[in-house]
């Protein structure tokens, strides 16, 4: 069964990706920027690379110490005002909530496998989607296949046979044919040239 889309969504991250003819629609959106592009064939290779991303031991005993400082402050706050129970639990809570976003960003554990380009690199969330993942970028690899033989495999009257030989090699080279095929289409290019003379 062929996939040709697949979407990620981990908050506050979304990715989203779709295989169209020539490349790869992306549309990822990642420490809050959102970008999308199409990705052409051309640019990236059939490989793979994972990435691990661990807290950082010095942003934890940052993130330790203001938050000792913060509620250390904001209960000698409360000690030297007399507030209500209920403003005494939302000035609290305003110290928390940006304290617990920090957190998330400060403990973040992620891996990510992705496709290696050429100036670019397409990530997946590979923690916790493994199996769809490995799923989708075997189609992605598929799909690059498919449209290279496709684009390299023709021989018609226009093109120089030198070029038509240079893209079969080239085909050959990057694993997409295999040496079988490539004897095939020599062979054919040949009859073409002697049908060209005669």
């Amino acid at each position: 069964m062929d996939i040709k889309e697949y979407e990620q969504k981990k908050w506050p991250e979304h990715k989203y990706y779709r295989i169209e003819e020539d490349g790869i629609f992306a549309e990822l959106k990642i420490n809050g920027t959102l970008t999308s592009r199409l990705v052409k064939f051309d640019e990236f290779i059939p490989e793979t690379s994972i990435y691990s991303e661990r807290p950082n031991p010095w942003a934890i005993g940052f993130f330790i110490s203001l938050t000792i400082n913060i509620l250390v402050g904001g209960l000698l706050i409360l000690e030297n005002f007399n507030f209500s129970d209920q403003t005494s639990g939302i000035v609290l809570t305003s110290m928390v909530i940006p304290l617990a976003i920090l957190s998330m960003n400060v403990f973040k554990f992620s891996k990510e496998k992705r496709i290696n380009g050429y100036n670019i690199y397409l990530p997946f969330d590979y923690k916790k989607y493994t199996d769809q993942t490995d799923k989708f970028i075997n189609e992605i690899f598929k799909a690059r296949r498919n449209h290279f033989r496709t684009k390299f495999m023709k021989i018609d009257k226009v093109t120089a046979s030198e070029t038509i030989k240079a893209n079969f090699h080239w085909l050959y080279q990057e694993e997409l044919i295999s040496e079988s095929e490539l004897l095939e289409l020599q062979s054919k290019l040949e009859e073409r040239r002697i049908i060209k003379r005669d």
